[in-house]
């Protein structure tokens, strides 16, 4: 979860991210920003976790901000430590803006994340998981081989120590850029929804969950570019 506190001319308020749009709307009257805006901004005074504090004093959309703080409500416990090592690490000299940190979260195995390099096998393991997303039966019993794959990460040198253990680039991997800065790559995370709007115009798509304010389509449709509904294809995904 985020934790941000938001400022608008003399007002503020704090949200938590990820939220619905209904509380969305309530924080954005308390700061006086029009309920109808679609592409609300504000300026962020505080926030945590405090590895996002980047974005402190920057103005950024609470659309995008919410959109994040769903995608770490996401992560499993690794996988967040993992996201906030890399934004921690100063060594790696990235200029991390709301629109990189998005694309972060889609990116992670670039990055690996060692918690313990004497243990090799389960640096071995944690690297291979990492990269690779699976590992054969016959792999993952393959205990020396493990700690021999994990010997040669360790060993390579390029480990950078931060406080949630030893990271390592994976640049046979490249960063993909998903999120370019206006429409939010489709993303399946409300547990609780019946159903998605598939919303599409010209070759691009955005979810929406489903039941949802109406302001909800009117934001994927305006991220999208259209005018209007009626420029856009409609799906519904039913997830029931």
């Amino acid at each position: 979860m985020i934790k941000a506190t938001i400022q608008n001319n003399s007002y503020c308020t704090e949200i938590d991210f990820p939220c619905t749009e209904t509380e969305l709307l309530e924080k954005l009257g308390e700061i006086g920003i029009d309920k109808e805006h679609l592409a609300p901004t504000g300026m962020v005074i505080d926030i945590e976790p405090a590895e996002l504090s980047v974005l402190t004093d920057c103005e950024v959309s609470l659309d995008a901000l919410n959109y994040l703080g769903k995608r770490m409500d996401g992560m499993e416990h690794l996988e967040e430590e993992q996201f906030l090592a890399v934004l921690s690490c100063n060594e790696l000299n990235i200029d991390w803006g709301l629109k990189n940190i998005i694309n972060l979260t889609f990116n992670l195995p670039h990055y690996t994340l060692i918690k313990d390099t004497n243990d090799l096998e389960c640096a071995g393991r944690t690297h291979l998981l990492n990269i690779r997303g699976c590992l054969f039966v016959s792999e993952a019993e393959n205990k020396e081989w493990l700690a021999e794959e994990g010997k040669k990460l360790i060993d390579s040198g390029k480990g950078i120590d931060t406080e949630y253990g030893t990271l390592f680039v994976n640049e046979e991997i490249i960063f993909d850029e998903m999120f370019k800065g206006s429409v939010f790559p489709p993303y399946y995370c409300d547990p609780n929804a019946l159903a998605f709007a598939e919303v599409s115009f010209h070759g691009e798509t955005e979810l929406v969950d489903l039941p949802n304010e109406d302001i909800a389509i009117k934001k994927a449709i305006a991220r999208l570019g259209a005018d209007s509904i009626q420029d856009c294809d409609i799906g519904i995904d039913d997830v029931v």
